[in-house]
């Protein structure tokens, strides 16, 4: 009985110790603008990763506000009132530090959550979505400035209903190259038996989709394509994985492969160097083929990094983000190495086990820029002060003057020209 209290006085100790950590660090001064167009329902699940991440890490705003749930621009939906509203982008994002696109691919009618419906992803109409030229513009604008920044832009940032145009010029700033595909694993092809398949690809085959079983299906939104990728023949059984490069290695100090299971795009790289980490599955010859036919690549990027300017960006080719529910708890040191093993076996792994710390290497990165900033802007006006050099000056009620690095009092001898006599005047 004694072990027993024992052992547990330890665990309240250690708990107790873990918060009080927590509530000793210092809060870390960070200017973010969230952007997510894809916010159906109050869960704000394209988000709410990146969110709690940042509360747990004691970011603040400039005003050393905590970020919250609605703390970001797009579309916000009011359940209770069956109503919505827009945050609209900003037109400068001068004070930003870092900006982050969640999700841009919008909301559309049957997206609701106070509308009916047996099955997601009915094609309806557009309520709110795509990344518009002049949103995007207000973006390169902070990226091109001489302030250091950061941009983060995430799945399916480059995806329908973006214009093309818009989508080309992102490609460029990013330093990819689109396919215009995109896939997602399922572990059952059955529509009849799998909820997740979505609407409107039920709708498109009908009968005719004759597809069970574990597998992938990649769509083509431009072309309305798809193929299918069965487990077994067309691809193994491991899935895909998400395989860090040595840049990768280096930049966020993880070395293992981790797998993942949701929706991801398919990209290249303009430079093999900017590569941070690759896809990576294991293809029958049937599935190469069926890769080949429809001009799709093989291998392509999961995370690319480019400079530009005093910019630093990444694409996540994947929802990397998107997780359903997050820990109430998250005032405690250590916690995110608590939650990769109490996760470690459920859908969510790939978050505690890749997301979080890459994104924790990001957040650290653009902090340790804007703090350089400052320093250096404290050094260069210090420099400025001790590069000026005078010659003379007043000390108490004399003149001195400086001769070969020391201070000498001088006198000065005057004439008097006026017309009057001194003591008097004119």
């Amino acid at each position: 009985m004694k072990k027993i209290v024992g052992i547990f006085c330890f665990v309240i100790l250690v708990i107790s110790l873990s918060f009080i950590l927590w509530q000793l660090k210092d809060e870390k001064r960070l200017q973010i603008a969230i952007i997510d167009k894809t916010v159906p329902s109050e869960s704000y699940r394209e988000h709410l990763g990146f969110n709690w991440l940042l509360k747990t890490l004691k970011y603040v705003d400039s005003n050393n506000h905590s970020y919250q749930l609605d703390d970001y621009f797009g579309f916000k939906p009011n359940t209770s009132k069956k109503t919505y509203s827009i945050n609209k982008l900003p037109h400068s994002y001068a004070n930003e530090d870092l900006i982050y696109i969640a999700d841009t691919y919008g909301v559309y009618q049957e997206d609701f959550p106070w509308i009916k419906k047996k099955r997601e992803g009915d094609r309806s109409n557009l309520v709110y979505g795509g990344l518009k030229m002049n949103e995007w513009k207000a973006i390169v604008n902070r990226l091109n400035e001489d302030k250091k920044s950061t941009l983060v832009a995430e799945f399916n940032t480059l995806a329908s209903p973006t214009d093309e145009a818009v989508r080309n010029h992102m490609s460029s700033v990013l330093g990819i190259q689109g396919s215009g595909w995109m896939g997602r694993y399922f572990d059952e092809l059955d529509y009849r038996k799998n909820n997740e398949i979505p609407k409107w690809l039920v709708d498109a085959y009908g009968d005719n989709w004759k597809y069970s079983g574990k597998g992938f299906i990649l769509i083509n939104d431009k072309e309305n394509k798809i193929v299918v990728l069965k487990t077994g023949e067309d691809i193994d059984d491991k899935g895909i994985w998400l395989k860090f490069t040595e840049q990768g290695k280096k930049a966020f100090h993880l070395d293992k492969s981790v797998k993942y299971n949701y929706w991801f795009d398919i990209v290249t790289s303009e430079d093999d160097s900017n590569v941070l980490a690759n896809y990576d599955w294991n293809l029958t010859i049937k599935g190469k083929k069926k890769l080949m036919d429809e001009n799709i690549p093989t291998s392509f990027v999961a995370v690319n990094r480019t400079h530009v300017k005093n910019a630093t960006s990444y694409y996540l080719a994947g929802d990397f983000n998107d997780i359903s529910t997050v820990p109430n708890l998250y005032k405690m040191e250590g916690i995110l190495t608590i939650n990769k093993y109490a996760y470690r076996f459920s859908e969510s792994s790939f978050y505690w086990d890749a997301y979080v710390p890459m994104m924790k290497t990001i957040l650290k990165q653009a902090y340790e820029n804007k703090t350089d900033q400052k320093e250096d802007v404290s050094k260069s006006k210090q420099t400025e002060k001790k590069d000026i050099h005078y010659s003379a000056r007043i000390s108490d009620d004399k003149m001195e003057v400086n001769i070969q690095g020391k201070w000498q009092s001088m006198k000065i001898k005057g004439v008097n020209i006026g017309i009057a006599k001194p003591g008097y005047f004119p």
